[in-house]
């Protein structure tokens, strides 16, 4: 390929792009590369370049031109792995960091997202929940002040985002309030994620409105669809409640993203048209689609699954037209295992990264018990084997680390945004070896 003379064009209108010095590659071939990316953006360079027997510069050349071209991007946007590839685009710009972490090193700074569980205690039943008949029983329950000497310790240590849920409810714990003030004085980029019944206290408006994002998990359209998932008839009050919250953001031109969540499974997966034009109703900013976990492909039949693929498939064209107005559609990457018999990326995981994912998500319980990456979510819930300490008193958070056991990788107890991180180290960490840095994935938008 390196005697090819035919230099990087894109298509029009996008404007050539030549990088000096370097071979040229056809269009035909980057548009090949490129939709190998799209569909497989885990795999590494070194495999590319092998497939399409290029240099490792003749990629670089690619790599360059993709993150000048709008046209690839736009492809890039729908891909299967479309999170993973926003994911590789974020860690590049923070690749100073991720250097450190690649290298053993502790980075500065030492955590990026404090996942804090406030609550013991839930008032729906959710069909879908992984704890489901539930709560924390004789556990103590940390006291107001010491979740706030997390929360500062946290920030102490250069901490930036700071993901407030229940392990239940979080809006039914008495700290809420303290809680979502602290983190904002503290500088965080605070998320709240709850069921949104309690959004009506007036107690914490003011708090809500200074939030980064609040997305509430409303899986339904209408009353009957509401009882059905989340086993109470809360569907009138929680309408009313993200109305009032809508008004109130207006109000005080509150910059706080406010959105729904939507849990995909086999009963209800015809209704994300309906739930889409509902959350569109209600003046929602935008909707996340999400599957349970990766393995739901086994609870479709073949022809369910197909279904399933031609309404995420009508849904990103509504997305592409403008259909949907305002409101954005965000679909999990788990979907690609479901309906797309996607590629699998596990094989290209280093198994080592798994430990280092305390450096991006650490993840505290309403009890104090600390764990280097959010295993809460999955049948496991709060396995000792996998804890790493305890908050409690004379031993803090940073502290409550430095113990941390060794986490065996297991795709099992990972979330999404875990499994999504891990992958994303590995593929760095093989693009490093093989000589291509951070600044050159194509995932990197330069245009």
């Amino acid at each position: 390929m390196g005697n090819m003379a035919v230099t990087l064009k894109a298509k029009a209108p996008q404007p050539a792009a030549v990088v000096p010095s370097t071979p040229a590659i056809s269009p035909e071939l980057i548009q090949q590369i490129a939709r190998e990316l799209s569909a497989r953006p885990f795999v590494p360079s070194a495999e590319l370049c092998a497939k399409f027997e290029i240099s490792r510069e003749e990629l670089k050349a690619v790599y360059a031109f993709m993150q000048r071209s709008a046209e690839i991007q736009e492809l890039f946007s729908r891909s299967p792995y479309y999170y993973l590839t926003k994911v590789l685009e974020r860690l590049s710009k923070d690749r100073q960091r991720v250097l450190q972490i690649l290298a053993g090193e502790e980075p500065r700074p030492i955590f990026e997202t404090l996942e804090l569980f406030i609550s013991a205690y839930c008032n729906v039943n959710c069909s879908f929940c992984y704890r489901r008949d539930r709560d924390y029983g004789d556990q103590r329950i940390l006291a107001t002040q010491e979740f706030l000497d997390i929360i500062n310790e946290f920030a102490d240590v250069g901490g930036k985002n700071m993901d407030v849920s229940g392990g239940l409810e979080p809006l039914l714990s008495p700290a809420i309030n303290d809680v979502l003030k602290t983190g904002v004085v503290r500088g965080l980029r605070v998320n709240l994620y709850t069921i949104g019944n309690a959004l009506h206290n007036p107690k914490i408006t003011d708090s809500l409105m200074r939030l980064s994002q609040i997305r509430v998990s409303f899986t339904a359209h209408d009353q009957e669809s509401y009882v059905k998932m989340m086993g109470v008839d809360h569907f009138e009050r929680v309408t009313t409640n993200l109305h009032a919250l809508m008004n109130e953001k207006l109000k005080r031109n509150s910059p706080v993203g406010v959105g729904t969540s939507y849990v995909v499974t086999p009963e209800v997966y015809r209704n994300i048209p309906k739930a889409v034009q509902f959350a569109m109703g209600l003046g929602m900013q935008f909707f996340d689609l999400r599957s349970v976990s990766v393995w739901a492909a086994a609870d479709y039949t073949p022809e369910q699954r197909a279904e399933l693929r031609e309404i995420l498939l009508e849904v990103r064209r509504g997305q592409a037209t403008g259909a949907h107005g305002n409101l954005k559609i965000s679909i999990a990457d788990t979907f690609s295992a479901i309906v797309d018999n996607a590629a699998d990326p596990l094989p290209y995981v280093d198994h080592d990264l798994v430990n280092q994912l305390v450096h991006y998500r650490v993840t505290v319980t309403p009890a104090g018990k600390v764990f280097p990456l959010n295993i809460l979510g999955q049948p496991t819930r709060e396995d000792e084997k996998f804890l790493a300490g305890r908050v409690e008193a004379g031993r803090p958070l940073v502290a409550a680390l430095q113990g941390r056991k060794h986490i065996p990788f297991d795709p099992s107890l990972l979330l999404a945004h875990d499994k999504s991180l891990i992958i994303a180290l590995s593929k760095f960490k093989a693009e490093l070896k093989f000589g291509i840095g951070m600044d050159e994935n194509p995932f990197l938008r330069t245009a």
